[in-house]
């Protein structure tokens, strides 16, 4: 579907899927049963994972894993995982990390693997330059990464760390990074008045 290619059969699932959803359900995203089956999922991973539909895949791996372990849903948790780590558009990564901001429970079975993919995303926004999609996905993971740090699911030793370094030549930041940086690390010192976040404000 990207780039005017064929559309894929899950896409067609999915269309077909919001042509019949409640308005709750819409708001609760599909599951893998809407979108084909897992076997029809995990076929289409990278497609999901890398196309304007990461966030349905995160609601439907968050679904999932209501009614199984993490070792079943171990294709759908490497799609999102990936996705986090290679999706390039915009709207469509801060789509996702708002759905995983809203479901801590996946976030945390994700774990370390979603924080370093996450985390990479934030350090590369910081040499974006004249990439403003590359500087607003950073600042995305910095505030999903902020949510799930204040949720308890992400240790704020790692956010921190990253923030400071990220501030240690303010002037040579992309503005929509540091922009956006200014309020996450006055949210982040309110909830951790010791952290030593005040010199990173004053840069």
């Amino acid at each position: 579907m990207r780039g005017g290619g064929p559309v894929h059969a899950v896409d067609e699932r999915l269309a077909e899927w919001a042509a019949h959803a409640t308005p709750a359900q819409r708001r609760a995203g599909p599951t893998v049963h809407d979108l084909g089956g897992m076997d029809a999922v995990t076929a289409a991973a990278d497609h999901l994972a890398t196309g304007p539909f990461l966030p349905y895949l995160i609601q439907a791996t968050a679904h999932y894993l209501q009614q199984a372990d993490s070792e079943d849903a171990a294709p759908l948790c490497d799609a999102v995982i990936s996705g986090m780590r290679r999706q390039d558009n915009h709207a469509a990564f801060a789509t996702a990390a708002d759905a995983l901001a809203a479901r801590p429970a996946l976030a945390r079975t994700l774990g370390t693997p979603l924080t370093r993919a996450m985390l990479a995303r934030l350090n590369a926004a910081q040499d974006a330059g004249d990439d403003l999609a590359a500087a607003l996905i950073g600042a995305e993971a910095a505030d999903c990464l902020v949510q799930l740090t204040l949720a308890g699911v992400t240790r704020p030793a790692q956010l921190l760390g990253a923030l400071d370094e990220a501030t240690e030549d303010a002037a040579a930041l992309p503005e929509p990074f540091a922009a956006r940086l200014l309020r996450l690390l006055g949210v982040l010192d309110a909830h951790h008045p010791t952290a030593g976040l005040r010199d990173a404000l004053e840069r």
